[in-house]
């Protein structure tokens, strides 16, 4: 079972990549880091509900309050193709 604390702490983990490679300027590895991210996500065998609930949506909530509306859905986007190359199959209707 997995811990709201640690739930927290990985959202955290998130925004704190997306505002690194937002403020450096190279995006180049952004992608990557949030893929890596995913994998441990993909080891607490959320449902794809949990993990859209608990993950997705105040990781996208947080990165649009920092950089509004297009930047936040653009850098969400990454955030959720990191879980399609990690192979965790998740609904997501910002990339239809």
């Amino acid at each position: 079972m997995v811990a709201e604390r640690q739930i927290q702490e990985l959202i955290a983990r998130y925004v704190a990549i997306a505002v690194y490679y937002h403020n450096c300027g190279d995006t180049s590895k952004r992608a990557a880091e949030f893929q890596a991210v995913a994998a441990e996500v993909k080891g607490w065998r959320f449902s794809r509900t949990e993990t859209e609930e608990r993950i997705l949506g105040p990781v996208e909530a947080e990165i649009s309050a920092r950089y509004g509306g297009a930047e936040g859905r653009r850098i969400h986007a990454e955030v959720i193709k990191g879980f399609r190359g990690s192979e965790m199959h998740v609904l997501c209707t910002v990339l239809k």
